[in-house]
C-alpha cells in the first residue's frame, strides 16, 4: 500500500502536529466536562484540569493563527461529532471551567458570608473599572469570571447571571488589548447592577 505524504516540508509537518495538538486539547476539554457531569472527577479536579487545558487551547490556536471564530470549522474538518463540538466550543468561548460557570452546588452556610462579601467586592471592582475606562478584555474577563463564580455558588439559578455568562463569552473572544465600546461598557455596567440588586433581593428573603 502506498503511503500518503501529508507534508512536503518541516514547516508543514510542524503545522500538522500543532493542529493535532489543538484537536487533542479540545477533545480533552469536552471529556473533562463530561467526566465532571457523571461524577467521575471532583469539582476541584475539573477546575484544575479545565483551567490548564483552556490556557493550552488558547496558546495553541493563537500559535496556529486561528481565532475562536475559526474553531468550529477546524473541529468540523477534523470530524468531531456535533454534540461534542458544541460543548467544547461553549467551554472555549466562555473561557472558564464548568465549575465556575455553573457552580459546584449550593454553598454551605459557613461559606455564605464569605461568598456574599466576595461577590459584592467583585461587582464593585468591575463597575469601578468600567467607570475608569478600563474596558480591555484582559482587564474585564477575570473580574466578570469571579462575579459569576461566586454568585453561582449562592444562587445557581439566578436569572440575572445569564447576561454575565454571555459577557464572559463575548469578552473572551476579544484579543487581550481589545476594548468594549461605550455602548457595550454601559450595558455591562447595567447588567452587573441588575445582578447586584437581584442578589440583595434574594439575600433579604433568607
Amino acid at each position: 500500500m502506498e503511503r500518503v505524504k501529508l507534508y512536503e516540508s518541516t514547516e508543514e509537518r510542524e503545522r500538522y502536529e500543532n493542529k493535532a495538538d489543538l484537536f487533542g486539547i479540545c477533545v480533552a476539554l469536552e471529556r473533562v466536562d463530561r467526566a465532571y457531569i457523571k461524577d467521575h472527577i471532583t469539582a476541584e479536579e475539573c477546575t484544575r484540569l479545565s483551567t490548564s487545558l483552556l490556557c493550552k487551547c488558547k496558546a495553541s490556536y493563537t500559535h496556529l493563527g486561528l481565532g475562536i471564530e475559526d474553531l468550529d470549522a477546524f473541529l468540523t474538518e477534523f470530524q468531531l461529532p456535533q454534540g461534542s463540538r458544541v460543548a467544547v466550543l461553549n467551554r472555549i468561548k466562555c473561557g472558564v471551567p464548568m465549575t465556575k460557570e455553573h457552580g459546584t452546588g449550593e454553598a454551605s452556610t459557613s461559606d455564605n458570608g464569605r461568598l456574599i462579601l466576595e461577590a459584592g467586592q467583585h461587582m464593585i471592582a468591575c463597575t469601578d473599572a468600567l467607570k475608569m475606562g478600563q474596558t480591555s478584555a484582559d482587564a474585564l474577563h477575570p473580574i466578570v469570571s469571579d462575579i459569576v463564580a461566586t454568585v453561582v455558588r449562592l444562587f445557581p439559578d439566578l436569572a440575572e447571571l445569564e447576561p454575565l455568562r454571555g459577557w464572559l463569552r463575548e469578552i473572551n473572544q476579544l484579543k487581550a488589548a481589545e476594548e468594549l465600546n461605550n455602548d457595550q461598557a454601559r450595558q455591562l455596567t447595567y447588567d452587573i447592577e441588575c445582578a447586584y440588586n437581584a442578589l440583595h433581593k434574594m439575600l433579604s428573603k433568607k
